[in-house]
């Protein structure tokens, strides 16, 4: 096992590790990496680190060293009472290291934002403070829990603990293993946002992948998020610089394998005990029934994210969460959930498996005119039908440029899926870069941070920059409605 590249790294990550039960340790992979023994895995920094190894530095050839931008400047059943926690304070984190040199970069021209940019947030303390918000409004006392009479069920708690992590458990979601689960929340009743942030932790699709990927996710799990992170990075709300630190939080555990995105009950994988229950997509509508009736008429932005397995989620059951609010726009950013174009690196057998397997076909797929494709064709479909169907939305990519634990999971392709092969980081950076120029950049709609090395995971380094570029205010163009696109 590979050590830490920041001490405070290593930190976040075994703070995390017992949280989320996502990873081994700060050197290893997420769900089954080389730990695993796949022929041809690389190791990985883990997914709060700032890159890979001096070996896996060295394989970069970053080729376009340019800033691309579009509008930024350079220097810049019966289910259990619901429970509140407040967060125990953070652990003291060590300074990000500086970011690696920055190659020359053509001359940044700014561009007039793609939609309009939303006022900015009042940067005054308070937690229950958010942007916008209307503290008059009709009808905000009942739905706050106070005078009104308004039944807010299963949140009737968490909105009378507002600024508070509270536990709600979801009657008829399920995990993997057939266990009960919920969603997290922190409500503030005055703000006008809601993130709704997806976890990651792999996938199951064989004995490797689902041997290491979390099977339940309940309320313990809550509790350790909310104790030691749940005040950290995109959820810390004293940071200024922080676009979330204003909004509701809806916190969505992973915990079915399926990349939030199945629909297929008591499914049998090849070599794995029981059977599995690839519910995610399903899972998301039943909370989404819990959240929708709270939030009516009381937010102007929706904000859809996730990172690793909830980024790919949030690709594929994007569509629930921008139907269910509606007319409110629901943007979304993408942490490391690349759906690569390049059949050579994501074959089309590996999709069709996953997607037979999960019921994506079923679920996601059967709802996007664009995905009636075979093969590959029918994921790549849901960049195009994001960008057609829902023309007011926002939508970004966060990826390293050489993810080894992308690349882990897409090895299980090789050889028409006989066998198991890295591709390799600077192969991985070709089709990364190749996504970008060919597909999302066209779009005129689609935003990319792009990190050198092959960490995974950037939100739980929210301070890192790339070409000068803070992450924090990539991401802030980005929800005021600009076309963004970084690199080294």
């Amino acid at each position: 096992m590979r050590g830490c590249v920041r001490p405070a790294c290593c930190v976040s990550a075994l703070i995390l590790t017992g949280l989320v039960l996502l990873f081994a340790a700060c050197g290893g992979r997420e769900s089954g990496g080389a730990d695993v023994g796949a022929p041809g895995a690389t190791k990985d920094a883990g997914p709060f680190s700032d890159g890979g190894s001096e070996g896996e530095q060295g394989e970069s050839d970053s080729g376009t060293g340019a800033l691309r931008d579009a509008g930024i400047e350079r220097d810049a059943g019966a289910a259990p009472d619901a429970i509140a926690y407040d967060a125990e304070p953070a652990l003291d984190a060590e300074p990000a290291l500086d970011a690696e040199p920055v190659l020359d970069a053509e001359p940044v021209l700014d561009a007039e934002p793609a939609l309009d940019a939303e006022p900015a947030a009042d940067a005054a303390s308070g937690v229950d403070a958010g942007p916008g918000h209307d503290a008059g409004a009709e009808g905000d006392a009942g739905l706050d829990g106070g005078a009104g009479g308004i039944d807010l069920g299963p949140l009737t708690d968490a909105a009378a603990n507002p600024g508070r992590w509270t536990w709600v458990p979801v009657p008829g979601a399920v995990c993997r293993d057939g266990s009960s689960t919920g969603v997290g929340v922190r409500l503030k009743p005055n703000s006008r946002r809601l993130t709704i942030f997806l976890f990651g932790g792999g996938a199951c699709f064989n004995p490797e992948t689902c041997g290491s990927n979390p099977s339940r996710f309940g309320s313990t799990d809550f509790r350790q998020f909310a104790n030691y992170a749940g005040s950290e990075a995109l959820f810390n709300e004293d940071d200024l610089d922080n676009p979330l630190r204003d909004d509701s939080f809806a916190i969505v555990g992973y915990c079915t394998g399926d990349v939030h995105a199945g629909v297929k009950e008591d499914v049998a994988v090849d070599g794995v005990l029981g059977r599995q229950q690839f519910v995610g997509g399903r899972n998301l509508d039943l909370m989404l029934e819990i959240l929708t009736p709270y939030f009516s008429g009381r937010l102007d932005r929706v904000l859809l994210t996730g990172f690793s397995a909830g980024g790919f989620g949030s690709i594929f059951s994007y569509h629930r969460v921008a139907d269910a609010f509606a007319p409110v726009v629901v943007d979304m950013v993408d942490d490391s959930g690349p759906v690569m174009r390049d059949p050579s690196l994501n074959p089309p057998c590996l999709v069709d498996l996953q997607n037979e397997l999960w019921g994506i076909a079923l679920g996601a797929i059967a709802t996007c005119p664009a995905c009636q494709n075979p093969g590959l064709g029918a994921v790549l479909g849901f960049y195009d039908h994001l960008v057609t169907a829902y023309p007011e939305a926002r939508f970004g990519l966060i990826s390293s440029l050489q993810d080894s634990t992308i690349r882990y999971f897409l090895s299980y392709g090789a050889n028409g899926c006989t066998s198991s092969q890295d591709p390799g980081g600077p192969r991985f950076q070709d089709g990364l870069e190749d996504l970008r120029d060919g597909l999302l950049a066209p779009t005129g709609r689609w935003s990319t941070f792009f990190i050198p090395g092959a960490s995974h995971v950037a939100y739980f380094d929210f301070e890192q920059s790339v070409a000068g570029v803070p992450l924090k205010h990539w991401m802030s163009r980005v929800l005021e409605g600009h076309v963004v696109h970084v690199s080294p």
